[in-house]
């Protein structure tokens, strides 16, 4: 990108509601201080400079990032990813039914906050029909099965809501319109309050939910060619190869045989 096109693309991203598109160019900025600080061979003071020309383009631009320092300082805040049983204490402190549900939806289907916030009891799976006749366990699967497509990326992808989302979903008593009537920023502080509630340390935010689904699925193993990483990327609505997709993306009810096994590593320990 030129200039203009870099301060275009943060003033697009600061107007999100999903944190991970506001954090972006910080991102950007973390990684490469990393790529300068291990690869690049350069003496730390002239590491320094490139960093602050970095951070005075946007503040010169009337961007400027947020939380970042020159070498010797922490550059940006680290998300605490929970454990089981970190997870499992922070649904016990949630007296709300929806918050509890969304927390749990979170985690155990890696969805982001955006699209999560936009599912309704009418999103259909092409294979067991939609999420409201799922509740009925007409499948007998105990989980559910979402295919959505991600705003971020317009990319359409399955994944599935765990045993523990599945009852906390059937205690809310609603089978119509919006599942999740929250805002995202209303859920980050819920999920913050939710932590600290359950003397979770860190910084927890929707985000961690997030990763918590990607850490605890890459610690599993399936004996079944189909389980790998590009199939846990591919329930997180990232982009796939086309050709690794036609080759590694099973039918849906396979994907089901999938997540089922590997689950219990999902499941809070309440």
């Amino acid at each position: 990108m030129d200039p203009d096109q870099i301060i275009k693309t943060r003033k697009a991203d600061l107007k999100s509601d999903d944190e991970e598109i506001r954090r972006r160019h910080e991102e950007h900025y973390t990684n490469f201080k990393r790529w300068l600080l291990k690869k690049s061979g350069l003496a730390s003071g002239t590491v320094d400079n490139i960093l602050t020309a970095i951070r005075s383009f946007y503040k010169r631009n009337y961007y400027p990032l947020i939380e970042v320092e020159g070498v010797d300082r922490v550059p940006v805040r680290v998300v605490h990813v929970p454990t089981q049983e970190e997870l499992g204490r922070m649904v016990k402190a949630v007296e709300d039914d929806t918050y509890r549900a969304m927390i749990l939806a979170a985690a155990q289907s890696g969805i982001s906050v955006g699209d999560l916030t936009q599912l309704t009891f009418n999103s259909t799976s092409p294979a067991y029909g939609t999420i409201a006749k799922q509740l009925t366990n007409h499948h007998g699967l105990g989980i559910i099965h979402v295919r959505l497509t991600r705003r971020k990326t317009n990319i359409t992808y399955d994944t599935f809501f765990g045993k523990a989302t599945f009852e906390a979903l059937k205690t809310l008593n609603r089978t119509k319109g919006t599942i999740f009537p929250i805002t995202p920023r209303h859920f980050e502080r819920i999920v913050k309050k939710a932590a600290e509630d359950a003397g979770v340390e860190g910084s927890v935010t929707p985000h961690s939910l997030r990763k918590y689904f990607a850490t605890r699925l890459k610690l599993t193993r399936i004996n079944d060619p189909a389980w790998n990483d590009t199939l846990i990327e591919y329930w997180m609505g990232h982009a796939i190869p086309k050709v690794k997709a036609a080759y590694f993306i099973p039918p849906v009810e396979e994907q089901a045989k999938l997540y089922l096994q590997a689950e219990p590593r999902l499941a809070p320990i309440l």
